[in-house]
C-alpha cells in the first residue's frame, strides 16, 4: 500500500539526519534560490525579467547555467 511505500521510503539514509519532508523542503529552497540567482544574472545582462523569473523558478540550476552563458545585451 501507499503507506507502506512511504514508510519504507522514509527509512532511506537521511540527508544530514533530516526527515523526508525536511529534505524535500531544503531541496526546494535550494532549487528556487539557484533559479532566482540565474534570473538575476540574466536580468543584469539585459534580459526580460518577465521571462526569467518564471524560468528560474521552474528550471533551477539549468536556468543559472543558461543565464551565465548568455551574452550581455548591447545598449
Amino acid at each position: 500500500s501507499m503507506t507502506d511505500f512511504l514508510t519504507q521510503f522514509d527509512s532511506l539514509p537521511r540527508l544530514f539526519g533530516l526527515s523526508l519532508a525536511q529534505s524535500l523542503a531544503l531541496a526546494g529552497v535550494i532549487h528556487v534560490t539557484v533559479g532566482l540567482s540565474g534570473a538575476i544574472v540574466a536580468i543584469r545582462k539585459g534580459k526580460d525579467w518577465k521571462w526569467w523569473i518564471p524560468i528560474g523558478l521552474i528550471a533551477g540550476t539549468p536556468a543559472l547555467i543558461a543565464a551565465m552563458k548568455l551574452e550581455s545585451e548591447s545598449n
